[in-house]
């Protein structure tokens, strides 16, 4: 079940998969359930859809019968969110950072591919929008 799943999500995507599943009382959730019971918003200032993950506790790490999982994946073990938090939907696009920081620092131009070569600077203040 689990390479499944992997195959067809990000790791970003699995831990919010995991997290949302585990809080929301250890069902497996699709993405389409995901959208019906989670609670989101759009950020004004970068146009982004966030997912609420609320404080709750979850099983963290690899199932033992996962061959892909690397040794500090294991063992799985029990770990809580003391706060809630929220979390994109997506990797930021250089459409949403060009909307807080003005322009795109990317080599690989394209509105909605992920931004990359952010400066630490440039990294604290999208964080912050």
């Amino acid at each position: 079940m689990h390479r499944t799943i992997r195959s067809r999500c990000t790791r970003l995507e699995m831990l919010l998969l995991l997290v949302v599943g585990a809080v929301a009382g250890w069902e497996m959730l699709t993405p389409d359930t995901i959208s019906a019971q989670a609670k989101t918003k759009v950020n004004a200032a970068d146009g982004l859809t966030y997912v609420w993950i609320p404080p709750g506790t979850f099983q963290m790490g690899c199932s033992p019968e996962d061959s892909e999982c690397k040794d500090l994946e294991k063992p799985a073990h029990s770990a809580t969110l003391t706060q809630g938090f929220w979390i994109a939907q997506t990797l930021v696009t250089q459409a949403a950072y060009k909307k807080v920081i003005g322009a795109s620092p990317s080599k690989f131009k394209g509105d909605q591919l992920p931004v990359e070569n952010v400066s630490w600077t440039n990294r604290k203040l999208i964080v912050r929008a």
